[in-house]
């Protein structure tokens, strides 16, 4: 899950930096939520601060954000 907020969050940013005038690569990120006293942003931006804040949260409570298993591990799902 953060993996993949992140990931969504990059390719939304990206999109609109190679979609938008003037030009590929030279566009702008168009932030459109305006919080008073706080920050301008997107919904890529939420999901980039979201997903980060998740992967810092999963890795303090020891969680591996891995699809790899060790062979003990493997060893006790086979039965």
């Amino acid at each position: 899950m953060a993996l993949g907020l992140i990931l969504a969050g990059a390719v939304g940013n990206l999109v609109d930096r190679l979609l938008r005038a003037p030009g590929a690569g030279r566009g702008a990120v168009v932030d459109f939520i305006d919080i008073r006293y706080f920050a301008t942003f997107n919904t890529a931006d939420s999901c980039i601060t979201a997903g980060a804040t998740l992967a810092v949260l999963l890795s303090w409570r020891g969680i591996v954000m891995s699809d790899q298993t060790t062979r003990a591990e493997k060893e006790t799902l086979a039965g």
